[in-house]
């Protein structure tokens, strides 16, 4: 499922870090009044343009200290929309350094406004609408990207990718679809919904 540009992404990325903890396995229930005081987000890892442009598509629910991260193919000011989006969304846009660049709050589901800010970034966090507030992101915020413990599925049968998910369905088409992600091998629940962490999982810590 990961591409080779996010392989050297990442391999970039860890030359940065200044923190190696490993992540838990297993994300804890976390309601959102608990959030002003976590200081970590777990994240799947999107980096391809099928899992870019599907994002958080269709998604009915995601627990509060969950989020998707993005690794966009290059620096520059960055636009979603919300196409086939249920769940009103914090977008958080991040520059090459893990720094935050801007906040785009509340981005109403199902419409094809473009958001953005104006500043390039390079990586785009996803959370429910009100948890970037809740844990404090905004301009100028420092973050450290904990990357995943496994980074290739070993499933030989399995899925490749999430595309092996979805089976005809694109993101493109008006009706929503499945939601399931590959993970190792496994089409599964996305992990932002069950709250179960695993080995191709991220986590960012704020600083």
């Amino acid at each position: 499922m990961v591409r080779s540009r996010f392989l050297i992404a990442l391999a970039c990325a860890l030359c940065t870090l200044s923190c190696t903890t490993p992540q838990s396995r297993t994300a804890p229930q976390t309601r959102d009044a608990d959030l002003s005081q976590q200081k970590s987000i777990h994240v799947e890892l999107v980096d391809d343009r099928f899992e870019i442009s599907r994002g958080l598509m269709c998604r009915t629910d995601m627990q509060a200290n969950w989020g998707m991260l993005f690794f966009m193919e290059r620096t520059r000011v960055q636009s979603f929309w919300m196409k086939n989006t249920l769940l009103p969304l914090d977008m958080i846009f991040i520059d090459t350094n893990w720094q935050i660049v801007g906040v785009v709050n509340n981005a109403q589901p199902e419409t094809l406004n473009s958001r953005s800010v104006s500043t390039p970034s390079r990586y785009v966090l996803e959370l429910k609408s009100g948890q970037a507030a809740a844990y404090g992101l905004r301009a100028g915020v420092q973050l450290n990207f904990i990357p995943p413990q496994a980074l290739v599925n070993t499933g030989d049968d399995g899925c490749q990718t999430d595309r092996d998910c979805t089976g005809t369905w694109s993101p493109n088409d008006s009706m929503c679809g499945p939601t399931d992600r590959c993970f190792m091998g496994e089409c599964i629940i996305p992990p932002a919904v069950s709250g179960t962490a695993n080995a191709q999982t991220g986590r960012l810590n704020i600083q």
